[in-house]
């Protein structure tokens, strides 16, 4: 899942919400000395996005992927999913999208000193740049692939992957309503999640 599907799948306090983005934002290596609190939110990270490769309607979104794209069909997934999130937001979640962000960059503050600097580096870009906010308009979606290519170790145009959802658009709304509530009920709040192992 991407970064918006993984604070709401949180549900917990400050440290475990950053915790459970922080795989996406820093390489492993830097997470091991993190607090047992936001280790649990690393925890559940591995499991929401290990639940979601998995899932059969996850798949199919994928599938809609023709090569070479369709390596990428999970990840265009993931983001596809966010947009559907954010138009969907009130069935989600009571806190308005912009207050329930604003609850959480306030809640990085204290615990800047604990994480890694590179995690500290892009939580501010992505508050900043308002990324997360951005997912309901198809129109900054391009954007936000267009920075994904950019990345990759040998960068991509992942741009074409719009034409896609475009055409497609209700299949994909479809597979994330049939999904998300599934994703729900699996990462319940109440899971007891193991520490350091």
């Amino acid at each position: 899942m991407n970064w918006l599907a993984h604070l709401v799948l949180s549900d917990r306090g400050g440290a475990f919400r950053i915790g459970n983005l922080l795989p996406d934002l820093v390489r492993g290596s830097d997470l091991i000395a993190l607090p047992d609190e936001m280790l649990a939110g690393v925890h559940q990270h591995r499991l929401i996005d290990a639940y979601a490769d998995a899932h059969p309607v996850v798949t199919r979104s994928a599938r809609r992927f023709d090569p070479p794209l369709r390596r990428f069909g999970k990840v265009f997934a993931d983001l596809f999913y966010d947009h559907f999130l954010t138009t969907h937001w009130d069935s989600y979640c009571q806190m308005a999208l912009p207050q329930f962000l604003d609850d959480f960059f306030r809640s990085v503050e204290p615990w800047r000193k604990t994480l890694p600097p590179l995690a500290t580096e892009r939580l501010d870009q992505i508050r900043d740049h308002g990324w997360m906010s951005q997912y309901g308009n198809v129109n900054e979606l391009a954007q936000v692939l267009d920075r994904m290519g950019r990345r990759l170790r040998r960068p991509v145009d992942l741009c074409p992957a719009m034409a896609v959802l475009e055409t497609h658009y209700h299949e994909f709304q479809s597979d994330f309503l049939e999904f998300f509530p599934d994703i729900r009920r699996e990462i319940a709040p109440s899971v007891i999640f193991p520490l350091r192992s």
